[in-house]
């Protein structure tokens, strides 16, 4: 019966194929994939071979191999990634309208400076994109190919990232019981405990290397920093006549509080993706995002945060700043890129909705202009100051972040 089901999937799908192949909407998303490929060409010539830590797979830095994702993956990787981008985007939008995310994230500087730069958050990201079409299938009743993508795509989250143990669950837990989808995901949490057992077992046969593991990739707590401030907080209350007041009034629990306060606020505010207030891989003066996608986002969540079902969504998606918030920085661009997809749709639902509002077709036009005049002056700053910047900041080094 299984064999039968899964005979008429593979049969369903490859239909679905041929008639993609016939139609205009993959010319143009090859022709999406072919300018985003230029537009990297553009960024490699500047900064190749300079490139971020690389760090092995969480199974394999368990069991002690020195297993790297190849240089030729990430780029690979990246071209799955819009196709992965489009397959959500024709689940969420009409068809004519589902190539507009794939554009705007092909020619954001954001995820192509992390392509260039190797790093293994683009792998990552195609995971937990992997997942999210799979869920959306899952909803749309292609339940067997839905259960397949969203299952692998956990499962090769858990054994490729221990971060992935920290917001992975709080997000199946989410679906499963505060959004009621216990019946749409319970084959796939099944069938991420069955094969996600080898990888419990390492877990626990070297829990040295897990501590090790843990301390490298979430540095918030490991910041001394913050109880040097803590401390001279203090200092400066007793000196100021406040002595009994100085430990309840500047404490190490308070003061972590606020900070991370700060910290989630910040990871959420607009300007840390519109600006370059945050600079991409360390040192870049090229705004994650353009500028000029500003209208159509503030546009976009404004809809959708007075809309109660798309709100629900968009709480479930905060959930992945977690691993830019354990960084030892402020705002880890590395790590909110996870956020991306999510902001890139937001964008496309307001130009969408600017489109369709006669009202607002200005602004319409005002979003298109601002994002052609920032777009020559990224592409002239980077071929004329780039390097210099990374030289200034990192010096002879190859490698960002490394003294």
């Amino acid at each position: 019966m299984i064999f039968f089901r899964i005979s008429s999937s593979v049969t369903s799908l490859l239909r679905a194929l041929r008639q993609i192949l016939l139609s205009s909407k993959l010319r143009l998303l090859i022709l999406i994939i072919g300018l985003n490929q230029i537009f990297i060409a553009f960024i490699v010539k500047e900064l190749y071979p300079i490139h971020l830590p690389l760090q092995k797979l969480f199974f394999f830095d368990l069991i002690e191999l020195n297993v790297y994702i190849p240089e030729i993956g990430i780029y690979l990787v990246n071209i799955f990634n819009l196709i992965l981008i489009w397959l959500i985007s024709k689940q969420l939008f009409s068809s004519n309208k589902s190539l507009i995310p794939v554009a705007l994230f092909a020619f954001s500087p954001w995820s192509s400076y992390l392509i260039v730069t190797q790093s293994m958050n683009i792998y990552l990201l195609c995971l937990i994109l992997m997942s999210a079409l799979g869920f959306l299938l899952i909803k749309s009743r292609k339940r067997l190919l839905g259960v397949i993508l969203f299952a692998l795509g956990v499962i090769l989250s858990f054994y490729s990232s221990f971060l992935s143990f920290v917001f992975l669950p709080i997000i199946l837990g989410l679906i499963l019981f505060k959004f009621n989808y216990i019946k749409e995901i319970k084959t796939s949490f099944i069938l991420i405990l069955i094969f996600c057992m080898p990888l419990i077992f390492y877990f626990f046969r070297n829990l040295i290397g897990v501590k090790n593991i843990y301390e490298r990739q979430i540095t918030f707590f490991s910041d001394s920093s913050l109880i040097a401030v803590v401390n001279n907080f203090q200092g400066n209350t007793k000196k100021a006549g406040f002595g009994l007041l100085s430990k309840a009034i500047e404490n190490k629990y308070l003061y972590i509080s606020e900070y991370s306060l700060l910290k989630i606020l910040k990871n959420l505010t607009p300007t840390t993706y519109f600006t370059s207030q945050e600079k991409l891989v360390g040192f870049s003066f090229s705004p994650p995002i353009l500028l000029g996608f500003l209208i159509p986002f503030l546009y976009g969540i404004t809809i959708i945060i007075f809309s109660p079902t798309l709100r629900k969504y968009l709480s479930l998606s905060a959930v992945l700043i977690i691993p830019s918030f354990l960084s030892k920085s402020l705002v880890d661009m590395e790590n909110l890129i996870f956020l991306e997809p999510i902001i890139i749709l937001i964008i496309s639902f307001g130009l969408i909705n600017l489109k369709s509002n006669k009202r607002y077709k200005g602004f319409l036009y005002l979003t298109f202009v601002l994002i052609l005049i920032q777009l020559i002056v990224i592409i002239f700053d980077i071929n004329q100051r780039e390097y210099l910047r990374f030289v200034r900041f990192y010096g002879a080094n190859l490698v960002i972040g490394r003294p």
